[in-house]
């Protein structure tokens, strides 16, 4: 099924002044929507057939709606900002998504900057006539390649809290008791990998790139000593820099090692040849 992907990607307007430098005229500790969090999703569409007339192709139906929201945890940490009180202001579901976060040691006070952007999946609605066609499949399957497209960063953890939601006549978006529907909802993030989490039964997917990075950032703090590098700033030949070094520690370790066991085999050596020469002495001539 080819379908019409439209982003919507939200920031607020604000005030400038002509007289000054944009950067004087924006105040980034007050732009909240803007700096420490946006909201961005994306509307997918069935296309009708192409109108040669005005060279465009009409839209048909609405198959699928996304809505999240980004938080930027390096300016958040930068400006002292409280990412729980952040989240609270967005709305109750969004609030319980971080508290979860910060509760299992995944986005941590003191090193917040560690995980640049996270994203809370706040909707993902399939129009009743295209439910069980894949859709949401196709979603979450590429959901981060989709939203570095639409944010222009890579988001390394993604959380939601499943809860049905309809529209109704007026376009307002209501959550649904439909229990059948969770489940389904549910499942569908399970067989997506995501893992269910803390006491708000939030699902948490963490992306292998990111663990990736968390695993080569151990290896480099054991063989430097330096914590908390940020591997993204780091060139090619640095990274030949480690290599090479822990190769030359793994060679002298190995040597280290070979030269102990040979000292203890010479040491054990020359006690037992002395043994020998001390019993013959010591044994009386016939």
């Amino acid at each position: 099924m080819e379908l019409l992907i439209k982003p919507h990607y939200k920031k607020d307007s604000f005030f400038v002044d002509t007289n000054k430098t944009f950067s004087e005229s924006f105040r980034y500790d007050k732009a909240y929507n803007n700096t420490f969090c946006f909201n961005a999703g994306f509307d997918l569409f069935l296309m009708d057939e192409y109108d040669e007339d005005n060279e465009c192709y009409n839209r048909k139906d609405l198959v699928a709606t996304v809505e999240a929201q980004f938080f930027k945890t390096d300016y958040i940490n930068t400006y002292n900002i409280d990412i729980k009180e952040l989240a609270d202001v967005i709305s109750g579901d969004t609030y319980k998504a971080i508290l979860t976060l910060m509760d299992n040691n995944l986005v941590d006070e003191d090193k917040i900057w560690e995980v640049p952007l996270v994203c809370y999946l706040s909707r993902l609605y399939i129009s009743p006539q295209y439910r069980n066609k894949g859709i949401a499949t196709y979603i979450l399957d590429n959901l981060q390649e989709i939203f570095e497209y639409i944010t222009s960063e890579a988001s390394r953890i993604f959380i939601t809290l499943p809860c049905p939601q309809e529209q109704d006549k007026e376009g307002r978006w209501k959550n649904s008791c439909n229990e059948e529907m969770l489940d389904s909802m549910i499942k569908i993030l399970k067989n997506h990998n995501f893992k269910s989490i803390g006491k708000y039964n939030c699902y948490i997917k963490i992306y292998w790139n990111y663990l990736v990075m968390e695993a080569i950032n151990a290896i480099v703090e054991i063989i430097t000593g330096v914590q908390n590098i940020n591997l993204g700033c780091l060139s090619a030949n640095w990274f030949i820099g480690i290599i090479i070094l822990s190769y030359i520690k793994s060679i002298l370790i190995t040597t280290f090692l070979q030269i102990f066991c040979w000292i203890g085999d010479t040491t054990m050596k020359n006690t037992q040849n002395k043994d020998k020469d001390n019993t013959t002495k010591s044994k009386p001539a016939d």
